[in-house]
């Protein structure tokens, strides 16, 4: 029998701590990212807002298009 086994007569395994998966060991710690420079975050959110806005934008054209569309139907 494997050492990972109990010697108890029901041979559940031995409780043994949970590992973490090996892609963790890639992923930057919580600590390591706020340590990040201040310009870094700001110019990720400028970044993300400049998304949004042009998602904005796209939706309104695309919106306007179909109302349009639609006018012309009636």
């Amino acid at each position: 029998m494997c050492s990972d086994w109990s010697d108890q007569a029901d041979g559940l395994p031995v409780e043994t701590p949970l590992r973490a998966p090996a892609i963790a060991s890639f992923m930057p710690s919580v600590p390591a990212l706020l340590g990040l420079d201040p310009l870094f975050w700001i110019l990720a959110a400028v970044l993300l807002g400049l998304i949004f806005f042009g998602f904005l934008l796209f939706r309104r054209t695309v919106m306007g298009f179909k109302e349009g569309m639609d006018d012309t139907k009636r």
